[in-house]
Formats: structure tokens, sequence, C-alpha cells
């Protein structure tokens, strides 16, 4: 795509429409070739907000908060233990809070106490 002084209005609308079909900023702005603030800035300027509640309401990452509800209900980790056991690309509270709604979503258990010893990451593991 061209730099951004060049975009036109109906590519702008496009990128609003992606989002609004339930794609993340940062994999739209790879095909622009800008950073995604960028074009979520140039978006709301002139196209205005995307109406996110058009958005599917499926869980995009669903069969990873299953892999971590199993970690956490099975082996006691820590949410940063299992972020990085199940590849999680997100910061380490996002999963907290997928697990919990998933969790309450669907009538699931949680493991929510705390081990009587506390596991890190530096422990062995197998």
């Amino acid at each position: 795509m061209a730099n951004r002084r060049a975009w036109t209005f109906p590519e702008l609308r496009r990128a609003g429409e992606r989002v609004e079909a339930g794609e993340t900023w940062d994999q739209i702005a790879v095909d622009f070739g800008v950073h995604s603030s960028t074009l979520r800035k140039q978006v709301y300027k002139h196209i205005g907000h995307p109406d996110l509640t058009k958005r599917p309401k499926k869980m995009m990452r669903e069969k990873l908060i299953l892999e971590a509800i199993a970690l956490r209900n099975n082996e006691r980790l820590s949410y940063g233990i299992i972020k990085e056991r199940i590849g999680w690309p997100r910061q380490v509270v996002t999963l907290r809070q997928s697990v919990m709604r998933y969790a309450e979503l669907h009538d699931l258990e949680v493991f929510a106490g705390f081990p009587e010893t506390r596991k890190n990451r530096w422990d062995n593991h197998e």
C-alpha cells in the first residue's frame, strides 16, 4: 500500500470494516506497511470510530485458553509460566482475564488458590 498521505477514503473505510469484522489493528497495519497506531489514528480521523459491536462474539484464542485452564487446574502453574508454555502472544493479564471470562461463560472451575510451594520458571517442570 501507499504511504499514509496517499491513502484514499475507500482504503481507510475498508480498514475500518476489517476491524469491525474481527481483525486486529496490527494485522491490518501489516498490509498498509505502517504501525497499527498510525493506521488507527488515520481511520479515526477521516472515517470515524469503527462499530465494534459488529465484531464476531467468538473467542479468538479458544484453544490456547483451554490449554491454559488445563495447566492451571492440573499443574497449578502461575499465569506467567502458562503464558510461556502455551505461547500466548499478549500480556499475562490478558491471559488471566481471558481464562476467567471463558470459565465464567462456560461454567468451568479454575484453580484460584496458591500452591503450598510456589513454582517459578526456573524450577524443573518435568
